[in-house]
């Protein structure tokens, strides 16, 4: 064990035994009240006295003379007797202090209507500010230990977004390479640059993690629906102590609707009652949230949930349909319809060598090339080269394969074609949900044409997945609380997944003896073929010792069935005969792993001197295939948050692990012929500090700043291979990034709020040219060191019609030679501005229409391209998109 591993234990054990034993001290007050008192206090609220029962129960409080579970009772007998007075302020005040200490607080079924329905309507109000992201556990959201943002579904309604990834355009921390491709975008999360795909940040859904099984990586594109979005929760830095592998840069928890956000709470109907606003007197029990709209790029989705509720039952089934021609890069020269090879790549690609004995070349006489007028002598003679005539017959070669090539490979088309469909049923404890998503998209961005086709017809990604889980919870007694979650996903590429690779003469896939024979330029497909599949069951267990002192255990099992290499076919549709073996792999191409995990935080709260400390650690242990897998790691977490007043400090010492994905262990490539099934797992230290000021009700103004030490990351490195060379991944790299994120928000007035965000990161790579090599420290490629984002939303008459306005700030990101790109053509990317607006108008009281533009400047502006971006494969840069209009129309009915 490391130093500072030996140092977090010590002192995770000295400060939770000091804590723990803090937390059994005993003052003299507390024996003066207790149980006695809330039997008084019961009988004056059953007769009547009211006032006699709140004053006698404040004094306690006030003298901190309750337990915990007599601090409740108290809390509300003095809500119910506040109630009974008509007293609705300070009786909202108890309550709130009451689920401020148990937020599942359970009634009792003799309580009054009135007191059940306030607790129903400030427990939705409590729960906005409450998140369980964090620590698996409900705490508050200005307290609990990271640096969070989150967006609420107002705010994605007020901000027009129509999909989960516009959503991140606006938030401090990222840095977006939205390349129409694979992925669709790439985000690059506190500095740390992914080779293709968004890696190592977790996405959930409602807790479930939705990361691609075989990848890692999280498609955060189109195909998420916005109606069902309660809020979505960003966790910044490692939390690898909750979540286990790959919860390396953060974790997105997009948090669905439950009950009350659908139908509402009883409690809303009174409360508008008292507004004069108009209400039902009977509670909902269907409820349909529906949206659709239009937008350039011949852009059209439709979005909707539907809530059904009878009793003790909820079922809610949301769906999505989403499709986009997608922006038209055909004005770039990358994808223009034409082949860009300059003279000197027909020169290097079609020099050959001579058999000097025989004076030929394969089985033609040199003779025979020399008189045609297409190929030379070079100056020793040894070689032939192509001619200026040779170089321009090739070079029309190669551009007529565009223009026969049915349908059109010269034709720019990059679709999207995304649907998604879920469902979710809870009765009692129990929760049953459903979800499947696809995304069938163009993956053109990604390459240039000189390398693949530029026509969704060749080159298209398809991903889809398939989530089935149960959920369970109960409450065995006022302080413990269990919670159980098994699901089981499905993954696969579908039969859309295809590149089409060009084979022509300026790239040398075709020689100058195929030239002399007339072959013509043709277009390689290739179909990907993928699935793998995983299980999972995990039991928390949350014990609320007193008011000081609460822990949160859990254990987690998984295993799946994981392939490890491609399967590839040229035929469309057509799964290989030997689907799940592969020959030259030992064992076949299917991997069953099994992973069991174990976890649990000890938590102090101390009011007096307003600080919580949090000590947790999660150890998992991973076996693949009986002698592979990486074994058992550690990740301990420690942090304060001292809470004076009106100011928030936080201080942050986390670790996590990123376990190397199938594909990076098992995959080969043309260029990358040699796995590595022993990668360890990428490792990130961080320490983080942070101060929020808190103002108002909502206001808040935050500034963290952190660094992270990244070790194990994959580098692609070039190895002796059968008499030449090819490359491998090898886990010898290094990233350490310093960073400082601000953000705030400000309502000036009730219908004026304004948020604003600003980022600067400073990030190194530490690059080994091979294991045990030299290093060399360089700048990380694609990064910008600052960026800031603003908005500012204005409703008038009545809140009938709303304005909400945006801009966006983004640095150059330096990229190339002097990078941890240096293949990129490119020394920077630079940077831009942007403006946007959303204007909405409530036509009706459930009908909202909205228009929106986006760049409403008309920037031209770039993003950077993905893995090596060197201009040959893959693009260096991609053009997005420029001014932009959506519309659409917002149905929100209950019944």
């Amino acid at each position: 064990m490391g130093l500072i591993n030996k140092i977090s234990v010590g002192v995770f054990l000295m400060v939770g035994i000091t804590f723990f034993a803090r937390a059994q001290e005993v003052t003299p007050e507390q024996h003066d009240c207790g149980s006695r008192e809330i039997i008084i206090a019961g009988n004056q609220y059953d007769i009547g006295k009211f006032t006699e029962c709140i004053d006698g129960l404040k004094e306690c409080i006030g003298k901190n003379g309750f337990e915990y579970n007599e601090k409740l009772q108290a809390y509300r007998l003095m809500a119910m007797s506040y109630l009974a007075m008509d007293s609705v302020q300070p009786a909202d005040k108890a309550i709130e202090s009451l689920l401020t200490i148990d937020d599942n607080f359970e009634m009792d079924v003799r309580d009054p209507q009135r007191f059940k329905l306030q607790v129903a309507y400030i427990r939705t109000k409590l729960r906005a500010n409450l998140t369980s992201s964090v620590s698996k556990k409900m705490e508050n959201i200005d307290l609990a230990p990271a640096t969070i943002q989150i967006i609420t579904s107002k705010d994605i309604q007020d901000r027009g977004y129509i999909d989960l990834e516009s959503i991140f355009n606006d938030l401090p921390g990222f840095d977006i390479s939205r390349n129409f491709g694979i992925s669709y975008s790439v985000l690059y999360q506190r500095g740390y640059r992914s080779p293709a795909l968004t890696e190592r940040t977790m996405i959930m859904v409602d807790g479930i993690e939705d990361n691609d099984l075989w990848t890692n990586a999280a498609f955060v594109s189109k195909q998420y629906p916005i109606s069902s979005v309660k809020r979505v929760e960003i966790i910044y830095g490692p939390a690898s102590t909750i979540y286990g592998a790959n919860a390396f840069c953060g974790v997105i928890n997009v948090v669905t609707k439950e009950e009350d956000d659908i139908f509402g709470t009883g409690a809303d109907n009174e409360n508008k009652k008292k507004k004069n606003q108009f209400a039902s007197d009977k509670p909902a029990n269907l409820a349909v949230n529906v949206q659709g709209g239009y937008a350039s790029y011949n852009t059209r989705y439709v979005d909707g949930t539907i809530g059904i509720r009878n009793k003790s039952m909820v079922l809610t089934v949301t769906g999505r349909l989403y499709k986009s021609d997608g922006i038209d890069l055909s004005s770039q020269s990358y994808w223009d319809g034409a082949t860009s090879y300059t003279n000197g790549q027909y020169t290097s690609a079609m020099t050959m060598a001579i058999n000097k004995s025989s004076m030929t070349i394969g089985t033609d006489s040199v003779s025979r090339y020399i008189k045609s007028g297409w190929f030379k002598f070079n100056a020793d003679s040894t070689k032939i080269v192509p001619t200026s005539a040779g170089i321009k017959r090739a070079d029309s070669i190669d551009q007529a394969l565009y223009k026969t090539a049915k349908p059109n490979a010269g034709s720019f088309a990059d679709p999207m074609n995304d649907y998604y469909v879920a469902a979710k049923l809870s009765v009692h404890n129990f929760k049953l949900g459903f979800q499947f998503w696809n995304r069938s998209d163009g993956s053109v961005g990604d390459y240039v044409n000189n390398y693949a086709a530029e026509n969704s017809a060749y080159t298209n990604w398809q991903v889809r997945e398939y989530v089935f889980d149960a959920r369970y919870e109960k409450k065995i007694s006022d302080q413990v609380n269990i919670t159980s979650l098994t699901y089981y996903r499905f993954c696969d590429f579908g039969n859309n997944s295809r590149v089409a690779t060009f084979q022509g003469y300026g790239n040398g896939a075709l020689n100058d003896t195929m030239f002399m024979h007339g072959i013509l330029p043709k277009y390689n497909v290739t179909n990907y073929y993928e699935q793998s599949n995983m299980a999972s069951t995990e039991l928390k267990a949350s014990y609320v010792m007193n008011e000081k002192l609460d822990f949160v255990a859990g254990s987690q099992f998984k295993t799946g069935l994981l392939q490890a290499n491609y399967l590839t076919t040229s035929s469309p549709g057509v799964i290989p005969a030997d689907y799940g073996t592969v020959a030259s792999t030992l064992g076949g191409n299917n991997y069953n792993t099994y992973t069991l995990s174990g976890y649990a935080t000890a938590s102090y709260h101390d009011l007096r001197d307003n600080l919580n400390v949090d000590l947790g650690a999660r150890a998992d242990n991973n076996v693949l295939r009986q002698n592979l897998g990486y074994g058992t790691v550690l990740n301990p977490r420690v942090d304060l948050v001292w809470f004076p007043s009106k100011f928030v400090f936080k201080a942050i010492y986390a670790t996590a692990f990123l376990d190397a994905s199938d594909q990076n262990k098992f995959s080969t490539a043309s260029t990358r012929k040699v796995d590595d099934s022993t990668l360890s797992p990428e490792r990130v230290k961080n320490y983080e500090v942070s101060a929020r000021y808190k103002f108002g009700k909502h206001n808040y103004v935050e500034l963290a700043g952190y660094r992270a030490h990244y070790t194990n990351s994959l580098a692609v490195v070039t190895i002796p291979y059968l008499g030449g060379f090819t490359t491998q991944y090898q886990d010898i790299g290094q990233s350490l990034v310093y960073g400082l994120q601000a953000a705030s928000e400000i309502f000036v007035a009730e219908n004026i709020s304004v948020y604003a965000n600003a980022t600067y990161t400073d990030p190194k790579s530490i690059l080994e040219k091979a294991k045990g090599g030299d290093s060399v420290t360089v700048r990380t490629g694609d990064i910008a060191a600052y960026s800031g984002n603003a908005g500012i939303n204005i409703a008038f008459f009545h809140k009938k019609l709303n304005l909400n306005t945006r801009i966006n700030i983004v640095g150059n990101k330096p990229t190339g030679a002097t990078t941890s790109i240096n293949t990129n053509p490119l020394s920077d990317i630079p940077g831009y501005y942007l403006l946007n607006a959303t204007l909405g108008y409530r036509i009706v009281k459930n009908v909202l229409w909205q228009f929106t533009c986006n760049n409403i400047l008309n920037v031209a502006y770039y993003s950077p391209g993905v893995r090596a971006a060197n201009g040959s494969i893959y693009a260096p840069e991609i053009l997005q998109p420029s001014r932009s209009f959506i519309t659409r129309i917002i149905v929100d009915l209950k019944k």
